[in-house]
């Protein structure tokens, strides 16, 4: 990811133990604080958005779902 201004997408899958509940919740709440916003939700997944004053910088989702026997978290952050 280019945070210096340039025009890259970012995509990364993380796996976690912890259920699908947790992971969720646990986005919904961080991407909730200081200069980031949620933007929506819906099952599975999380919009949100890192803004300067009103001004959004980049936005993104996380997609949230069981993968085998872990959770696979999807993260896509666009400029």
């Amino acid at each position: 990811m280019d945070v210096g201004g340039g025009s890259n997408a970012c995509h990364v899958v993380f796996v976690s133990s912890d259920s699908v509940a947790a992971v969720t919740a646990f986005y919904q709440r961080e991407l909730n604080t200081g200069n980031w916003q949620i933007t929506s939700t819906t099952p599975g997944q999380v919009g949100f958005r890192l803004k300067n004053g009103k001004m959004t910088v980049r936005s993104g989702t996380v997609g949230v779902a069981v993968g085998g026997d872990r959770t696979k978290i999807k993260v896509n952050v666009y400029p």
